[in-house]
């Protein structure tokens, strides 16, 4: 049988000889003898830990940076790090609540449940790094503006800043990452006033009344589909709009009337005195 303890290295590793179940040493490719190294230290609360690798060489890296975190009052427990992104991810979620309204909450739910979970749920917060950062850009960028997929990776960046600050991550996994590029995403050109009138002119119907106030107002699709009478001043010579709601999906109810996705989209549009004949609104 192998003993607890078969050796030490001049510097403190301790090392052990793995063995087969009937005692024989186990070896490797090249018919070296196997060892398992051990380092052992106590934190900063004074509880004992221990690192261990097959390889000195990554048993005496870990030493190292753990050394050298206790002697900065920067030490965070390794195993913290094991958690995995999901789980992490709706804890941050749940803790987060209390601090978000409604909206912004609901925001940041979807994109864990629809990007994050499915594309990095299974790893472990300690196994994140730049490789897989960029991989989650790349999803997130693709067939979407710059802008939306920068959006989107707001959630997962403020749940790694979350795990950082926390000491769930000894090491920001975001250093080293290069951010996605403008180069390759179609860019998007408005039509020409002469092209705007030429497809509102050949709309009928409601489309056609939807387009002109879509025009003369700027409103946002799901702001213009929620549009109602009510919300304009029909103050004769000072028309104005007032931007309030939205029209949105929400998962218990379905297509709902909601507020304005932020404090910025609750607005007044001044000088909208055609919505008048647009809306059929007789003023005499």
């Amino acid at each position: 049988m192998a003993t607890r303890l078969d050796g030490k290295t001049k510097d403190g590793v301790n090392y052990t000889y793995l063995r087969d179940k009937d005692g024989k040493p186990r070896k490797d490719a090249h018919g070296r003898e196997v060892r398992s190294y051990t380092w052992r230290y106590r934190d900063a609360a004074g509880k004992s830990r221990q690192v261990t690798s097959r390889n000195l060489d990554d048993a005496r890296r870990k030493r190292d940076e753990i050394r050298d975190t206790l002697n900065k009052g920067t030490y965070r427990d390794p195993r913290n790090g094991r958690t995995k992104v999901k789980d992490y991810a709706i804890k941050w979620l749940a803790a987060r609540k209390p601090f978000m309204d409604y909206n912004t909450w609901q925001t940041h739910e979807k994109r864990i449940r629809n990007h994050i979970i499915p594309k990095l749920g299974d790893l472990r917060m300690d196994q994140l790094d730049a490789q897989a950062i960029e991989g989650f850009q790349a999803h997130l960028a693709a067939g979407r503006s710059l802008g939306t997929a920068r959006c989107y990776f707001t959630t997962f960046n403020q749940i790694l800043a979350d795990a950082v600050n926390k000491g769930v991550l000894t090491i920001d996994p975001r250093k080293g990452t290069t951010k996605i590029k403008t180069e390759w995403l179609k860019k998007k050109v408005p039509f020409e006033p002469d092209e705007a009138g030429a497809i509102e002119g050949m709309a009928t119907g409601e489309l056609r009344r939807l387009i002109k106030i879509k025009r003369g107002t700027g409103l946002r699709i799901s702001e213009l589909l929620a549009l109602d009478e009510e919300q304009i001043d029909w103050t004769e010579g000072s028309e104005t709009l007032h931007v309030d709601r939205q029209i949105g999906g929400d998962d218990d109810h379905g297509t709902i009337i909601k507020d304005p996705k932020s404090a910025k989209g609750d607005r007044v549009i001044p000088g909208v005195p055609q919505l008048i004949g647009v809306l059929g609104r007789d003023r005499g």
